[in-house]
């Protein structure tokens, strides 16, 4: 591939990527409408990362690849609806871990990361078994290429499949 080919090439996988994430943030904002609640995309999601384990706001950080400033607002907002505590650490007195509240916990079991209903959801089911899992591996090589860190994809696979599980018992949330 000449360069120019390399660059339309990149600007489709580039424009193609941000209408799968606009399609399914629009799903997600909707089933989340729905449910009654008044919380944005990634409220929801630092919340499903906080259902199995207690994390910091700098763990946070680094799973959703945001800052620490841009992750406070939202603690703070999570925390004044009732839905997460920040803790104390008894081994760390600097380390504040963030966890659900047994209201926040109703509201992530309510509502599923992905559900059937969802765009994104049927067409995967529509490309069907060996195009689904085509498609996921070679995200999963692009990704480890523009990262340059195999581990990136790794830890993605690794917090999905923590996420999609079942509902974590009282050690695993401690």
């Amino acid at each position: 591939m000449n360069n120019d080919e390399t660059s339309l090439t990149a600007s489709e996988i580039r424009i193609l990527t941000m209408l799968i994430n606009k399609m399914a943030k629009y799903d997600l904002e909707r089933r989340l409408t729905a449910a009654g609640t008044d919380l944005s995309e990634l409220q929801f999601g630092v919340m499903h990362l906080l259902y199995h384990k207690r994390r910091t706001i700098k763990e946070l950080s680094t799973k959703v690849m945001l800052s620490p400033a841009t992750l406070v607002p939202v603690i703070d907002t999570l925390e004044r609806l009732g839905l997460a505590t920040r803790g104390q650490d008894p081994n760390d007195r600097r380390r504040t871990p963030l966890a659900l509240t047994e209201k926040g916990k109703q509201v992530i079991a309510a509502l599923p990361y992905i559900d059937r209903g969802d765009a994104l959801f049927q067409s995967v089911e529509r490309l069907g078994d060996d195009k689904s899992h085509q498609l996921l591996l070679l995200l999963r090589e692009l990704v480890t290429a523009m990262s340059n860190d195999e581990s990136v994809v790794a830890n993605v696979t690794a917090e999905i499949r923590s996420l999609i599980g079942s509902p974590p018992s009282e050690s695993e949330s401690l």
